[in-house]
């Protein structure tokens, strides 16, 4: 939603200031929410800062980075106690995130005041440039392992997981291999936008006065930019999908109004293939699924079964304990049971992380270590899961081992076992 109000702003024909007010005050409060967009921001910058060396509408970047610049401030006084401000964290509004808004505002905005009534734009962005290498070189050491990305703090062995086998983390290439029909629901439109909007674009450069047409240039750059970052990690996607939407706008108002006016049936015929690649890829997908690439889907439909409340509510017949289960379990039992759990999907706590990924991939004896080592009394697993160690999968499917004591239930989708003492 925040990046959504960022680029409208951005593209807004009139009211500068208050649009730049606008934009750096959404990009803060993003930022407040979380990082993940932390690069649509840089992007939507660098517009600025280009569209500033130009000479049109300099007080549109004046504005947003001192929206940008106050509104994280106080939204960081705001969400860290006292105690822990001071306290770099890599995935939240920080020291090293201040660090790094200060320093874009900082080149940013110098080059406009040394340079104020400089008609070279090449002069005022290679100072920004110059500034913002100065800039980083200064606040390097705050950086810390958040050069690293939020995972920097976390053993090597999480680390590997997080970059091979989770699959959002993928490439968008390596997600297809295993993930063909989400991959093409995603970007389809993506390649529709670039493509068609480029030709939008393309075929009306020449009127530069046109206030669309600079709205729809903007617009794909951050379509381009996010299409490049979803080759590196597929997640980034999000990125492209607040101006998808209003690019296929354009091209599908532009393609009606020619239809309208010709009548052409050829015209007619790709405009509905625009509009429903748009508008409901699913439809495009759903037809060509049977030459799609086939991923099991048991798995997924495994953990869902046990994820339901229903299910997990037969884990109350159970005296309490305390559960070590896979990942994505672990809420779920706090939520539905009264049960403790020591696994979580989340890198805040390396210890709840490791214990819903790494005894899931050891042997037998190693297992055993592991899960004695913790607090647990109880192992839990979805009935028939794929692991990715074989001794693990074995359990699912109906393996006995002398150290684990079946516990009855009355769900069959869950399996719960005791610790042999």
């Amino acid at each position: 939603l925040m990046m959504l109000v960022m680029v409208l702003a951005i593209i807004w024909p009139d009211g500068a200031k208050r649009a730049g007010l606008v934009a750096g005050l959404s990009a803060a409060f993003s930022l407040a929410v979380g990082l993940e967009s932390v690069l649509f921001i840089v992007v939507a910058g660098l517009v600025l800062v280009v569209r500033s060396a130009m000479r049109a509408e300099r007080s549109r970047l004046v504005a947003f980075c001192i929206a940008l610049v106050v509104g994280s401030c106080l939204l960081w006084l705001g969400q860290a106690p006292p105690a822990t401000r001071l306290i770099p964290v890599c995935d939240q509004l920080s020291t090293p995130m201040l660090g790094l808004v200060s320093v874009a505002v900082v080149a940013s905005l110098l080059p406009l005041l040394i340079l104020r009534g400089s008609d070279r734009p090449a002069m005022i962005l290679g100072a920004t440039v110059v500034l913002t290498g100065g800039g980083l070189s200064v606040v390097w050491p705050l950086l810390g392992l958040c050069i690293l990305g939020p995972y920097g703090n976390l053993p090597e062995a999480l680390q590997i997981y997080i970059s091979t086998s989770i699959v959002e983390a993928k490439p968008a290439l390596v997600y297809a291999k295993t993930n063909a029909a989400p991959a093409f629901i995603f970007l389809l439109p993506v390649f529709a936008a670039v493509l068609l909007g480029g030709w939008r674009w393309f075929s009306t450069k020449h009127d530069t006065s046109c206030q669309e047409n600079i709205a729809l240039g903007t617009l794909l750059v951050f379509c381009v930019c996010g299409l490049g970052l979803v080759f590196y990690q597929m997640r980034t996607v999000n990125m492209v999908a607040t101006v998808v939407p209003m690019i296929g706008g354009v091209v599908m108002a532009q393609m009606l109004a020619s239809y309208l006016k010709n009548r052409d049936a050829l015209q007619g015929l790709l405009m509905l293939g625009a509009q429903i690649t748009f508008i409901a890829p699913t439809l495009i997908v759903t037809s060509i699924l049977p030459f799609l690439p086939n991923a099991s889907q048991t798995d997924g439909q495994s953990l869902a079964d046990c994820r339901t409340y229903a299910s997990l509510q037969s884990l109350n017949d159970v005296p309490s304990g305390t559960i070590l289960s896979h990942g994505n379990l672990g809420a779920s039992i706090i939520w539905a049971t009264h049960h403790d759990a020591l696994s979580a999907p989340y890198h805040r706590s390396a210890a709840a992380l490791g214990n819903g990924i790494l005894p899931f991939a050891m042997e037998d004896t190693e297992m055993e270590k592991y899960i004695r080592d913790t607090a647990s009394t109880h192992l839990l697993l979805c009935r028939d899961q794929t692991f990715d160690g074989a001794f693990a999968t074995s359990l699912a499917a109906g393996a006995q081992v002398n150290w684990l004591v079946p516990v009855p239930l009355d769900d069959d989708a869950l399996m719960l076992f005791a610790l042999r003492t």
